[in-house]
């Protein structure tokens, strides 16, 4: 599948020195990286851009290199997993290594590092949050998330169940996504997938379900989304 380029204007939120210094410092050896996630969807919804998250082609024992040869402080929150946090003047960027999902248990996944974008992209959980974007502001779409954010729907990456048992927490996830943008459902089978696996969200630590309920209270909670977890049997395993 080829994605669907567009150009995008990034300069509004590229033009920190700190975010400057880290793509430079991580495209030192000409590997490539890009814009991935809530700062590139948020950008096409035309809201606020906050966190930016970088994915890199460059592992992340590499990526704690080139940071650091740059006089730029490296913390390896979860370079297990690929992710490395640069600090820059006391601003944070979330660098992750493009990856695949080896083996997951609904928790915790094993990965292996990869350079295709593609494949990184299939691994991510809803179509909105697989769009990324070059330094150079090309915007790559392989599953039709800039489509899913005209239309105003929330979509899975692939095949729902499956999605969910890779990850439980995918489910509290939808719900805050719906509530934050204001998005619908794209498809009443996902709905119903997120209802019939909502019994294995007792299976996650208390402190990763209060952290995504949280943020779900704290959002707009837009298409009366609260109601909808109620009604829905959602609020039964997590409260």
């Amino acid at each position: 599948m080829n994605a669907v380029l567009n150009k995008i204007d990034i300069k509004p939120w590229t033009t920190d020195p700190e975010l400057k210094a880290v793509l430079s410092a991580i495209t030192k050896d000409g590997k490539e990286a890009r814009f991935v996630g809530g700062c590139v969807r948020n950008y096409l919804l035309k809201q606020p851009v906050h966190d930016i998250d970088i994915a890199t082609q460059e592992l992340p024992e590499r990526v704690v290199e080139l940071l650091n040869h740059a006089g730029i402080k490296a913390l390896p929150t979860g370079i297990k997993h690929g992710t490395i946090m640069a600090v820059a003047q006391h601003k944070t960027f979330e660098i992750t290594t493009l990856r695949s999902d080896i083996r997951t248990d609904g928790r915790h996944a094993i990965v292996e590092f990869t350079e295709e974008w593609e494949q990184d992209a299939s691994r991510r959980d809803f179509t909105v949050n697989a769009l990324s974007v070059d330094l150079e502001g090309k915007l790559f779409d392989y599953f039709n998330g800039r489509q899913d954010l005209e239309s105003k729907i929330l979509r899975f990456v692939g095949h729902a169940p499956d999605r969910i048992k890779e990850d439980q927490l995918r489910i509290l996830r939808y719900f805050r996504i719906i509530g934050t943008l204001g998005l619908n459902i794209g498809d009443q089978k996902e709905l119903d997938a997120c209802i019939d696996q909502a019994s294995s969200l007792k299976k996650l630590s208390g402190e990763r379900i209060r952290s995504e309920l949280f943020k779900i209270l704290s959002s707009k909670l837009e298409n009366n989304i609260i109601t909808i977890m109620h009604e829905n049997g959602i609020l039964d395993f997590i409260l």
